[in-house]
């Protein structure tokens, strides 16, 4: 502490007799600064003011065509903005509802109760929001199993008995093609009842989402049927006070909105009028241009491309067909812009020399302020610089600190069982190299990323932690567990799992809610699930396959490896090609098959963790391994 107000009394004494000469330097700094971009600014603002003078003497053709343009590119964003909105409300309705407990229990047990759960959540679903048609639940041969309809604003549940079918329905078939977590987007279309369009016309979009059961089997499938009367109508409303002919036309070019209703969904009733028939070289240009204005002899479109917003989440996919994007379009007559060949005549009086001044004010002004901003900017930037530096440092240490904690956490346990030694490091090291290999594995890469292996390995040193809890008479008792020790031996698995349970819970009431952190759900799973075996033969709860927490499953081949290769009061130990033949032979149905695999590929590595980080003299382990 004394060493540390010397230094900084030191600091300040230095401050204090360089302070003139820095601010001095900073002063003659911004003046350069100023006058630079002063002169700049100068200059830029001569140039625009010239530019504009000479702009303003040839305005005056176009007037009611630049109008009537800005008026159509205000109705085709407000439109754009209003399926954007509403697009993402499905989305994420979509997501809640595949989510939610309900369907996952009806799914699993499709019982009257859980039925009704689903009815009244789906209905709430759509009272909410007054934009959906239907919400159905449809199971993975295309049978509808819960199906709410709006019903003018007071949802209604549809009896089972007259539920429908809907395999050879197209959004279904693509439901079915869906990977987990993706969504299909149907274009838009009328609704379709008992085969027939539904009257009155319904213009509807379907998303679709699976369902997969927790073993990764498909279950079914959630799809919401977007009522898009409402933004079509918004549509139409908003390009009425134009004075054009108003169009929505799909991917194909075929009218959804039209002051001919006759053309409307040709698609639906096959009538092959279709915008590129009508104006095919105008199609061309849309598709290259996708937005602006194209004159074609007497007409003048206005058009912009909507394709359905994208999902945000990067862990989720959007399917969508061709057709399923937009084109609104405005024609117009060019006749009516003959009014606006008038040509405007105004007269400018030449004021460069009265406006020079009022220049030079305004360059001087901003020059001014912006140098200010721009040196304060560079000052706040070094002082950002400095404190980033220091939280790293203090990151460091306290990260430096958490793992020495968790590492006498662990030394607690294995201390009591002085055959041990360097359980700890080994089993950590060997939990990274199988880690590492496992990333290679197409079912493993998204689970081990390196961050996660990083846990992994950290957490995997509290994996006897509930030791502490076992009696020594025990725990350190050199002969032959009895039946009844031996249960009570087990019952660390429940010891460790309740103690960092606990933390989790305590760290859970001081973060606000937030949870213990990734951290300790590895440490509580390792510690719980880390004796159970892959053909359910383990314990405490004989959990089988992938039931099993993937960390805990590797934590079982290392703790076995380590216990196998290293010396106890009831053995001796084993060498490298004993350990090896008993891992990988002598313990059919113990372990993952995909894990085993990778032990085979990175034994070499586990020896020689084990010979670097050996209880024994390493001559002894040599000598063994030579007499094989």
């Amino acid at each position: 502490m004394f060493n540390l107000s010397k230094q900084l009394s030191s600091s300040v004494g230095f401050d204090k007799a360089n302070g003139s000469e820095v601010q001095s330097t900073d002063r003659l700094e911004q003046r350069s600064l100023f006058w630079n971009l002063f002169l700049k600014a100068l200059v830029l603002m001569v140039v625009i003011a010239s530019c504009l003078l000479f702009i303003a003497l040839r305005v005056g053709h176009g007037i009611e065509a630049s109008r009537l343009r800005g008026h159509t590119q205000t109705v085709i964003e407000v439109a754009r903005e209003h399926a954007i909105n509403d697009f993402s409300t499905v989305y994420g309705d979509l997501n809640f509802l595949v989510n939610n407990a309900s369907v996952s229990q009806f799914f699993q047990l499709p019982s009257p109760q859980h039925r009704q759960s689903v009815e009244r959540l789906f209905a709430n679903t759509i009272k909410t929001h007054k934009i959906y048609d239907q919400i159905r639940l449809i199971s993975g041969t295309g049978q509808e199993l819960v199906r709410v309809d709006y019903n003018n604003g007071e949802p209604g549940v549809v009896p089972v008995s007259q539920l429908q079918n809907k395999s050879s329905r197209y959004y279904v078939q693509q439901g079915l093609r869906l990977n987990n977590n993706s969504i299909y987007v149907s274009p838009l279309d009328l609704n379709m009842e008992h085969g027939q369009v539904e009257l009155p016309h319904k213009p509807m979009i379907r998303f679709v989402q699976p369902f997969y059961g927790s073993l990764g089997q498909l279950s079914g499938m959630v799809v919401i049927n977007y009522l898009a009367e409402g933004v079509i109508g918004h549509m139409r409303k908003q390009m009425q006070s134009l004075p054009g002919e108003p169009m929505l036309l799909n991917g194909d070019g075929y009218w959804l909105m039209n002051d001919r209703h006759d053309l409307e969904w040709g698609f639906m009733f096959n009538n092959n009028h279709r915008f590129p028939e009508q104006y095919p070289e105008v199609w061309a240009e849309f598709e290259k241009l996708q937005q602006g204005t194209l004159l074609s002899g007497d007409n003048r479109f206005e058009f912009a491309l909507i394709q359905y917003p994208p999902i945000l989440d990067p862990k989720r996919e959007i399917h969508v067909e061709k057709t399923a994007s937009w084109w609104l379009v405005m024609r117009y007559d060019n006749s009516l812009l003959g009014g606006a060949e008038k040509v405007l005549k105004a007269v400018f009086v030449y004021l460069v020399l009265l406006g020079l001044p009022l220049l030079v004010l305004l360059s001087w002004l901003w020059a001014l302020a912006a140098s200010g901003r721009i040196f304060a900017e560079r000052s706040l930037k070094a002082v950002n610089v400095s404190l980033e530096k220091r939280i790293q440092t203090r990151t460091a240490e306290l990260v430096g600190t958490k793992n020495a904690i968790i590492h006498s956490l662990a030394t607690l346990a294995e201390i009591r069982d002085d055959e041990t030694g360097q359980h700890i490091w080994r089993t950590q090291c060997y939990m990274r190299v199988l880690a590492n290999e496992l990333t290679r594995h197409p079912d493993f890469a998204d689970q081990l990323h390196e961050d996660k292996i990083d846990l992994i390995c950290r957490s995997a040193a509290l994996h006897d932690i509930g030791k502490v809890g076992v009696p020594d008479r025990i725990l350190l008792k050199k002969g032959k567990l009895t039946e009844d020790e031996f249960k009570e031996m087990q019952r660390h698995t429940l010891y460790g799992r309740d103690a960092i349970d606990s933390a989790i819970k305590v760290l859970t009431r001081f973060s606000g809610g937030k949870g213990g952190g990734t951290f300790l759900h590895y440490a509580r799973n390792i510690a719980y699930f880390h004796h159970e075996r892959w053909d359910g033969s383990g314990y405490p709860q004989g959990a089988r396959g992938d039931a099993i927490p993937l960390c805990a499953r590797m934590m079982a081949l290392a703790d076995v490896y380590d216990a196998l290769v290293t010396k106890r009061v009831y053995k001796q130990a084993y060498t490298k090609r004993q350990a090896e033949e008993e891992i990988l032979h002598g313990c059919p149905g113990k372990f993952d098959p995909r894990i085993l695999a990778a032990f085979k590929r990175v034994r070499d590595e586990f020896w020689a963790i084990r010979c670097q980080h050996s209880d024994d003299d390493q001559s002894q382990l040599v000598e063994m391994e030579a007499a094989v």
